[in-house]
């Protein structure tokens, strides 16, 4: 079988295509952490109160679901076990897709996200944005813990070696689907390598390399 990707943008260089998704703030020192459900006009940004259960209840690995209330309506959250998560109308049974953002800020605690504890965390999580190059390489060499992630954002100004490191680990990203890699650092050899290897990621439908220094 053929082991080409079929991308449906890539971009190399000039201007940055606008993303599908909004993208909370890139640059930003503190960390920023959101869930979304995905409705019938697109998604939408869950409910401070829910965020918040949501939250909790994901952050404790041995709770796989965890009720809401909403007038008359109940919902249930159900952690997969693969990965990911989905919000059921306990009435009528529809799904709804969940979807959990991790914007990492300049101040953002890697070693804190990355500890064993944090499973459930790393489970549901599906859009990860890096704007700092020290989490940056240490998140890319963890990758295998991040069995849902889709979206991969990494904005720090990334040297070769970063762009190398990720090539060398996206076996671990079977789900991914965009990755956004613009305005870094990154030369000819680690486009080289990241291009050998993005036939590991199936379902890749948006690269972005513009504002590298390719060529």
């Amino acid at each position: 079988a053929s082991r080409t990707p079929t991308h449906s943008t890539v971009v190399l260089h000039g201007s940055t295509v606008s993303m599908a998704e909004p993208l909370p703030s890139r640059t930003g020192k503190t960390p920023v952490k959101r869930w979304e459900i995905e409705l019938d006009g697109g998604w939408e940004e869950c409910s401070p109160e829910d965020q918040a259960v949501i939250e909790a209840a994901c952050a404790d690995p041995d709770r796989h679901s965890v009720d809401l209330g909403r007038g008359r309506w109940r919902y249930r959250v159900e952690f997969r076990q693969g990965g990911g998560a989905v919000q059921i109308n306990t009435t009528t049974q529809r799904e709804r897709s969940l979807r959990r953002w991790e914007v990492l800020g300049a101040e953002a605690d890697i070693d804190d996200l990355l500890r064993p504890a944090a499973v459930g965390i790393r489970r549901a999580t599906t859009h990860v944005v890096v704007s700092e190059e020290a989490s940056a390489i240490r998140l890319v060499g963890n990758l295998q813990l991040y069995p849902s992630l889709t979206h991969l954002n990494i904005f720090c100004r990334w040297r070769e070696a970063g762009g190398i490191k990720l090539a060398e680990n996206l076996q671990h990203c079977p789900l991914l689907a965009h990755l956004n890699l613009s305005d870094n650092c990154i030369y000819d050899a680690g486009v080289i390598k990241l291009a050998e290897n993005l036939w590991r990621c199936r379902v890749l439908a948006h690269l972005d390399l513009s504002g590298n220094r390719i060529g």
